[in-house]
């Protein structure tokens, strides 16, 4: 599923477009159209500014920001809440997990 980083649809058609979310959701292990909750969001923030993104409610779990093209050092870092900054012109990626938040 694409998103834009207010959770909303993509707007495609519009030149301006520097930031957009990417869903992935499945299980190998599930049957075809069997819902699973696991899912993996990558962020992609082109813009010359750090942008703040809206993650889709995660339930019992909470997201864990696991990869940051902005940091020269990958550390998980649990999410406090479903809101994360994208740092500019970089890519992350976020997980749902278990952790607490630091």
């Amino acid at each position: 599923i694409w998103r834009g980083f207010d959770g909303g649809p993509v707007n495609w058609r519009d030149p301006g477009l520097s930031h957009l979310c990417l869903l992935l959701r499945g299980n190998a292990e599930r049957a075809r159209g069997k819902e699973t909750r696991d899912c993996v969001a990558l962020a992609f923030n082109r813009d010359p500014h750090d942008s703040v993104l809206q993650l889709p409610s995660a339930g019992d779990r909470i997201w864990v920001r696991g990869i940051d093209t902005a940091r020269t050092t990958q550390t998980r870092r649990a999410l406090d809440g479903l809101v994360a900054t994208v740092a500019a012109q970089s890519i992350c990626a976020f997980y749902l997990g278990y952790e607490e938040p630091a």
